[in-house]
């Protein structure tokens, strides 16, 4: 398509009801075929041309549905409400192939701005695939920012973000400044070379408001960096007097080599004030570098006005060949000055593949108010851990140190048939599928890892 578009759109249209239910209104299309002029796009044989223009018509809960093609525009939506948006159809908008995306890039901003004050509403986003954009400020790809009293939505499903660029957020940036309570589900998508200074792929922050509330599953993040900060592929950030507890859970999500210059090469917490509540489960956890915590890197501060508190609960995952130039080759815990308490459960865990030092770096500041501790129960490690003040950490009856045989260390995170991981982990609490979708328990017991065999 040719020209570029930049669309400024009060979106107002009526939640019907909470959640994630979305009620149907009318149905939009776009087609690199179509025609803008006097055109409504309600009709499937009289598309509209460019998405700018199916947005600036919809009201009420409506969908839009765009042909395969690039699209080289820009989109505001300025309110709130209910947008679906669904690409890789053909002409005649019946049938949706990932063999012929629908693309959406822009020059010099992002694809898709959502600045969400009322009325409340979910933006969902199918099989579309966000490219080689970028933007200064935050957000390569998407930017979604929530104000007011408000319940907003963030639901993407097998969208490809790739290539884009931002100072934080190179593909998504998730800002929660109020009350606004944000839900946000991201599954079946891939995030490959998205780059930022912070917070290479995904970044959320929440400013004296609730943290939202992530699910991301059966995703998978590839080569994203965070060139001068933390967090090459996810970072979740608390800050002030809000302590509401919700939850970001990661499940069934593969993270290869991504990379941070600080910390987290993976995956990067930080509340300074407020509650963040991390679970990872059934993931891999490959080949990721930072400066410290290659993996993951959590660090928590008393910002004066309220405690930070991080829970990180790990079950049944794989850390491989993960790498760090200070502290925690696959996890770093850092607790500073104040009321603040880190704690990471780890159960049916395999941490493998670390060349040198600790898999795991507990650091807790001298203040009787800082907590550090990490406990382990059913896991296989290789490497102890650094424990640096008054850090803890408290092992079960069921912690191997041995080496748990992986097909190949540094590519393939199955386990052969000699791994000592097989039936060796418990079935209490465990994902009843592992990282690919197979059974959970395979045989007389549950296995540690990801990969059940």
């Amino acid at each position: 398509m040719k020209g570029f578009h930049i669309s400024i759109v009060a979106f107002t249209i009526v939640l019907a009801t909470g959640g994630f239910v979305v009620a149907e209104g009318a149905t939009r299309f776009v087609s690199t075929a179509g025609d803008d002029a006097a055109n409504d796009c309600a009709a499937a044989a009289n598309p509209c041309l460019t998405l700018t223009q199916a947005v600036s018509v919809s009201v009420d809960s409506d969908s839009i549905k765009i042909a395969a093609g690039t699209y080289t525009e820009a989109i505001v939506l300025i309110g709130g409400g209910n947008l679906s948006i669904e690409g890789s159809y053909d002409e005649t908008f019946t049938t949706q192939s990932e063999d012929a995306p629908t693309v959406l890039q822009s020059k010099g901003t992002r694809p898709i701005t959502a600045l969400w004050h009322g009325p409340a509403g979910v933006l969902s986003i199918g099989h579309v695939t966000i490219k080689k954009s970028s933007t200064p400020g935050g957000g390569g790809g998407i930017l979604l920012e929530a104000s007011g009293s408000l319940a907003v939505g963030l639901a993407l499903d097998r969208v490809r973000v790739l290539g884009n660029k931002s100072d934080t957020g190179g593909a998504v940036q998730l800002v929660n400044v109020s009350e606004a309570t944000l839900d946000v589900s991201v599954k079946n998508s891939l995030f490959e070379r998205n780059r930022a200074l912070d917070c290479g792929g995904i970044a959320t922050f929440s400013r004296d408001a609730p943290v939202p509330h992530i699910v991301i599953s059966d995703t998978s993040f590839v080569k994203n960096k965070a060139t001068d900060g933390s967090g090459g592929a996810i970072c979740v950030r608390s800050q002030g007097s809000v302590t509401t507890d919700t939850d970001q859970i990661f499940e069934r999500v593969t993270f290869t080599s991504n990379s941070a210059s600080g910390e987290g090469g993976a995956v990067n917490a930080r509340a300074e004030g407020g509650h963040l509540n991390i679970d990872i489960v059934n993931s891999v956890l490959l080949k990721n570098k930072a400066f410290q915590g290659g993996a993951i890197a959590a660090t928590a501060f008393f910002d004066f006005s309220a405690e930070s508190v991080i829970r990180i609960d790990s079950l049944n995952n794989t850390f491989c060949s993960n790498k760090t130039r200070e502290d925690g080759n696959a996890v770093s815990l850092w607790g500073g000055q104040g009321v603040v308490e880190i704690t990471m459960n780890s159960t049916n865990d395999i941490f493998a593949g670390s060349k040198r030092g600790a898999d795991v770096a507990l650091n807790q500041n001298d203040s009787p108010a800082t907590h550090v501790t990490l406990a382990r129960d059913f896991s296989i490690v290789e490497n102890p851990v650094l424990l640096l003040g008054g850090a803890t950490v408290s092992d079960g009856g069921n912690v191997l140190s041995t080496d748990p045989l992986l097909v190949k260390v540094g590519k393939d995170v199955h386990l052969t048939n000699a791994s000592p991981a097989i039936d060796a982990g418990t079935c209490t609490g465990a994902p009843t599928v592992d990282f690919e979708g197979n059974p959970r328990p395979n045989g007389a017991g549950c296995d540690i890892g990801a990969d059940e065999h």
